[in-house]
């Protein structure tokens, strides 16, 4: 079965036609499948673009099941990202139990190869969630990045595109988590409130200009 992590046809579909599967680059890249449990299928928890059911199935087209879940004792944190490109969201520890909703995405272990490299920067990790309504805890994957650039404010497509994910799975309750358990950059306070007091503060022409959009 997981066999398949070692051929050919995998790596010329994750990197092209021409790869060499002697390079450095395969050889880091089965490293990190090697070191995941051999399973059949994988639950993933998203807290970012991926809760984006149109976005996600660009990079996991094959998916056996979506579902609404939470997690405890972790904020969103827009702090993965570049100057003049913007920030992508993070999670970091928290010492608060209030839970941040996420999407769960079951998997087989043919996709798990394909959300790996789209989340480069990150590292995979095991993380515990719950279901709604249940007290039973349950263990899947998720990722988490070092990356910590200090100082980035979101990108500003990206924030629109994680926030209609969860719109569309949970409605206003998941708009309202998302703004209240994440946290952005604000140029103004110097430091990272809610997202909620970064919409209401941010003057966004001001941003556009920054970070290189159209003034239109």
């Amino acid at each position: 079965m997981h066999n398949y992590w070692e051929t050919k046809e995998l790596y010329q579909k994750l990197f092209g036609e021409k790869i060499d599967m002697n390079s450095k680059h395969v050889k880091n890249f089965r490293s990190l499948l090697e070191k995941l449990p051999k399973q059949d299928t994988y639950t993933i928890i998203t807290y970012g673009s991926l809760m984006n059911e149109n976005d996600s199935m660009r990079t996991l087209s094959k998916q056996l099941n979506r579902f609404n879940c939470y997690i405890t004792g972790y904020d969103r944190i827009f702090n993965v990202g570049f100057k003049k490109q913007g920030s992508f969201l993070n999670i970091i520890p928290n010492q608060i139990t209030s839970p941040l909703y996420c999407i769960g995405i079951e998997i087989s272990y043919k996709e798990i190869p394909f959300y790996i490299k789209r989340e480069g920067l990150y590292n995979l990790v095991p993380i515990k969630y719950h279901l709604f309504d249940e007290v039973e805890e349950f263990t899947g994957f998720t990722v988490i990045s070092n990356f910590d650039d200090y100082g980035i404010e979101p990108q500003l497509n990206y924030f629109h595109l994680c926030l209609d994910g969860i719109k569309e799975e949970m409605g206003k309750q998941g708009v309202d988590n998302f703004l209240d358990t994440t946290l952005c950059y604000s140029t103004k306070e110097c430091d990272y409130v809610k997202a909620r007091e970064w919409l209401k503060t941010t003057n966004f022409l001001d941003y556009m200009i920054r970070h290189s959009y159209s003034p239109r």
